[in-house]
């Protein structure tokens, strides 16, 4: 699996961070991160230089549940939250219903998490995202 660019400018320590609580968030809707989901996490932390203790203090922290999007990076944001709910093989209704009511709250129409979750499988379960 390859780890995707969805910041350009790698010392953007907020929309990074704010991108990896909304991991995490996704992650625990099901009430556990998996060990495949943490795995993920630290990889886009590492891709982006971003501190593994501080993302052991977002895990540890509940209030990871909530997360600012910038408009500019909000479809990143949704799609990496997509691949986060697939990246374990298992996609749970709640996950599911959780990704489709953030795509509402983003301007986007639900229906864009399917044609992502379809975009993934088409794509040998490779997460290639921008």
């Amino acid at each position: 699996m390859r780890i995707f660019n969805f910041f350009r400018d790698k010392k953007n320590r907020e929309a990074v961070e704010s991108f990896i609580k909304g991991l995490l968030s996704v992650g625990k809707i099901d009430s556990h991160l998996s060990y495949t989901e943490l795995k993920y996490v630290y990889q886009v932390a590492d891709k982006y230089s971003f501190s593994k203790d501080r993302v052991r203090e977002l895990i540890r922290e509940r209030r990871s549940e909530r997360f600012e999007y910038s408009e500019k990076h909000k479809f990143q944001h949704l799609k990496g939250i997509v691949a986060m709910i697939s990246i374990d093989g298992k996609i749970s209704i709640k996950e599911l219903s959780y990704c489709k009511n953030l795509a509402l709250k983003m301007g986007y129409d639900s229906t864009v998490v399917d044609e992502l979750l379809e975009e993934f499988k088409k794509k040998d379960s490779e997460l290639v995202l921008i």
